[in-house]
């Protein structure tokens, strides 16, 4: 910054400074008041010199000087009040994020290939694709057939979750649709979470056929922890290609008649408030992952700092240049003058 450039500013910090101003006035008044109490004796050469004297240091002459003191000590008064420049940044940052739980079926009817590669598979790469999109919050796994297990708790270690799903398989657990001991397994995993927002996906592709909870009593638990249930039915009702393993080891296919419980579905999604989706397609289902994550974004909050510069080092030397000024009129021009 140039020192003898008077710069625009925003604000002042110390404004009490400008107190100092008050006092100017009075100090003018003096000065006046000393400039026409003095009666200085001079010795005249000639009348062509008292003219040029009456010129050069008559009354108001005289008093330059002090006004340039005055102009001084109103730059003085303003490097007092600490002029300062302002400079605005923003900064975005992440609230509290979203606690997410996936309750996956991967009971064997997953392995019918209406979607492809068959809708266990597709499933897995919707929940990683979704995962990836998460990147602030904290996501789990439950999966579960006849019975239910906990594949992953919530957690911000994303890649090691979703190396988690791609390990998911038609696990060794009993067979059949334990759609209410699924979500209630999830809910248990979020109920004590402190999170703003709590969210179970629950996928299925079939019927509630297993377990000891009912899913209407899961989903009243989902409700009283504030939890919402977004469910997927994955699969198309009627004749799907199911794959039969041969003694030879060869595989062959057989059109199996399937059926989603879609009236159930609503209803979970409709107590917690969440949604109910259809997904007969590989796209579809990637399409209603993408939606709910655009449903279901954390929150950001958005940080205006301001920081100031001081810039009052211009002031200060305008004011030594007043005074400087006023100094040299004063002791040199003047008397050289007499």
């Amino acid at each position: 910054m140039n020192p003898f450039v008077i710069p625009s500013f925003d604000r002042f910090a110390n404004p009490e400074a400008f107190g100092i101003l008050l006092i100017l006035p009075l100090i003018w008044l003096i000065q006046v008041w000393i400039y026409r109490k003095r009666q200085p004796v001079i010795i005249f050469s000639g009348v062509k010199s008292l003219k040029t004297l009456d010129f050069l240091i008559g009354k108001t002459f005289r008093l330059i000087p002090g006004l340039i003191q005055v102009i001084g000590a109103v730059f003085v008064s303003i490097a007092l009040a600490r002029p300062q420049i302002q400079e605005k940044s923003q900064e975005k940052l992440p609230q509290e994020g979203v606690d997410i739980m996936i309750a996956m079926d991967v009971s064997r009817s997953m392995e019918a290939e209406d979607l492809k590669p068959n809708r266990l598979e597709a499933a897995k790469k919707a929940a990683q694709d979704f995962v990836a999109a998460r990147s602030r919050d904290r996501v789990g796994l439950v999966i579960y057939s006849g019975e239910c297990i906990t594949a992953c708790p919530p957690t911000t270690q994303h890649a090691l979750l979703q190396n988690v799903i791609q390990q998911v398989d038609y696990q060794n657990l009993e067979d059949g649709t334990a759609i209410g001991l699924g979500l209630a397994n999830a809910v248990n995993r979020l109920k004590d979470s402190k999170a703003k927002s709590k969210v179970i996906i629950l996928l299925t592709d079939g019927e509630n056929n297993a377990g000891f909870i009912a899913p209407q009593t899961a989903a009243e638990m989902a409700r009283q922890k504030k939890i919402k249930v977004y469910t997927i039915g994955v699969g198309k009702n009627g004749l799907a290609p199911f794959p039969m393993h041969t003694f030879d080891g060869s595989k062959a296919y057989q059109q199996v008649p399937f059926s989603i419980n879609e009236d159930l579905l609503r209803q979970i999604a409709s107590q917690t408030g969440g949604i109910f989706y259809r997904a007969d397609s590989r796209e579809s289902l990637q399409q209603i992952y993408s939606e709910i994550d655009r449903l279901e974004k954390s929150t950001i909050e958005e940080r205006i700092q301001y920081r100031y510069t001081e810039v009052f080092t211009p002031f200060l030397v305008w004011a030594l240049m007043c005074l400087t000024i006023s100094f040299l009129f004063r002791f040199v021009i003047l008397r050289s003058v007499l």
